[in-house]
């Protein structure tokens, strides 16, 4: 065997085991993912959908590596120690990134509404159902039975003051759904998810859901027919291929058919005019409804609550509250001006301070009525586009905002 051969031999040992190495790498880089979910998770596995996310973050990896591997191989083709070193490394680097935290390397998938699995669907539906009848029944127990291990640690007393506080509001109240998402990841560590809405009430659901699941399902329902629309949010994570409650939360949602960003824009019209009064009531309604759910935030969030520190500001800079009105008899003393609905109607209240005794009601009814006279050369724009101002008199200035003062209650015509 001449030298020619033998070095003919050994090049083709080299490429061989380069070949056989590039396999291996290529082969754990590709079931990674998927393997480290089916030994930790087993969630999801009859789900083609499921493992089709699972396989996509370790083809891309590949596919990278692939490529990086190649070009090396151009340039240290002739330095086979080095390539082989670099070739191991880059290996190590892409198999460290395919599990790493990192936004861009993440792949999360979504489906919404109607195109969520009708059987999935149906199944939420069920729990939701049985949820909301157990808080008209007064059963904290059902919840406490879906909610997933971690949340039933804190104990039944928190289920039961969520009891207490939602059995109130929805008693007469229906609720349908409103929006559906279901969230997978092909991550394998606590899962943090980011579920973008549709653009009809220009809202995005940022969900940061730290749990051993990597599928979330976010359930959204609407009470129907009020001029205060309520939504239940329900977040359900899978645990051992079984749905468990994470989260239960219930918020106003839109107050006379408009949600947060939509009273933003009427407040920014009264703006626009100069009207800073009626512009902060209308920014009062925005604060109810900015944030219906701890994960929800609105597309317009940030704008929104800079608007609301800027009017804030050139109000304080404005008005210096209370505002002593001492050219009406008594010098009644104006300390806050608030929203108040009256049917679908947005009027002004109005929190004073009185000299008049409260149960002396003509005295208080002719005070309220010379304080409307007056309102509009004091706060320009409060008496336009309303009927009436409502009036909460009170005998004490009413500082504590959680402490209930002894008022009375007036409406004054706008003439």
């Amino acid at each position: 065997m001449t030298a020619t051969d033998k070095e003919e031999k050994i090049k083709q040992k080299i490429y061989a085991k380069s070949g056989m190495r590039k396999i291996i790498f290529v082969f754990l880089l590709l079931i990674a993912s998927p393997a480290v979910s089916f030994i930790l998770r087993s969630n999801n596995l009859k789900d083609l959908w499921f493992w089709g996310i699972m396989f996509f973050p370790g083809i891309v990896i590949t596919l990278v590596y692939l490529i990086l591997s190649f070009g090396l191989w151009i340039f240290l083709r002739k330095k086979r120690k080095a390539y082989l070193i670099l070739d191991i490394i880059l290996f190590a680097i892409l198999l460290i990134a395919l599990f790493s935290p990192i936004p861009n390397l993440r792949s999360q998938f979504s489906k919404s509404n109607e195109k969520i699995n009708k059987d999935l669907r149906d199944k939420i539906h069920a729990l939701n159902n049985s949820i909301i009848e157990s808080i008209r029944n007064n059963e904290p127990s059902v919840m406490y039975d879906i909610f997933a291990d971690e949340i039933k640690e804190q104990g039944i007393d928190k289920i039961k003051n969520l009891y207490s506080q939602f059995s109130q509001a929805i008693q007469e109240k229906k609720f349908r759904p409103y929006k559906e998402y279901y969230a997978v990841s092909h991550n394998w560590w606590p899962a943090q998810f980011v579920v973008l809405s549709d653009a009809v009430d220009n809202i995005m659901f940022y969900m940061h859901v730290r749990t051993a699941s990597n599928s979330v399902y976010i359930s959204l329902l609407k009470s129907q027919g009020d001029v205060q629309e309520l939504m239940f949010s329900f977040v359900y994570v899978k645990i051992n291929r079984k749905w468990r409650l994470h989260a239960a939360h219930l918020g106003t949602f839109k107050i006379d058919g408009k949600n947060a960003v939509g009273w933003h824009r009427e407040a920014m019209k009264w703006a626009d005019k100069g009207y800073d009064i009626p512009a902060m009531i209308r920014l009062a309604v925005v604060s109810q409804l900015i944030k219906p759910a701890p994960f929800i935030q609105f597309a317009k969030e940030e704008e929104i609550i800079a608007s609301l520190k800027k009017t804030r500001a050139t109000i304080n800079q404005r008005y210096k509250f209370p505002v002593r009105l001492s050219h009406i008899k008594n010098t009644p003393e104006i300390y806050y001006i608030e929203p108040q609905f009256v049917q679908r109607d947005l009027l002004p209240k109005i929190k004073y301070v009185t000299r008049i005794p409260l149960d002396e009601v003509s005295e208080l009814q002719e005070e309220v009525d010379s304080i409307t006279v007056e309102l509009e050369s004091i706060f320009p724009g409060i008496t336009k586009e309303v009927s009436h101002v409502v009036y909460e008199a009170f005998s004490k200035p009413p500082l504590d905002r959680e402490k209930v003062y002894q008022c009375y209650r007036l409406t004054s015509k706008v003439e």
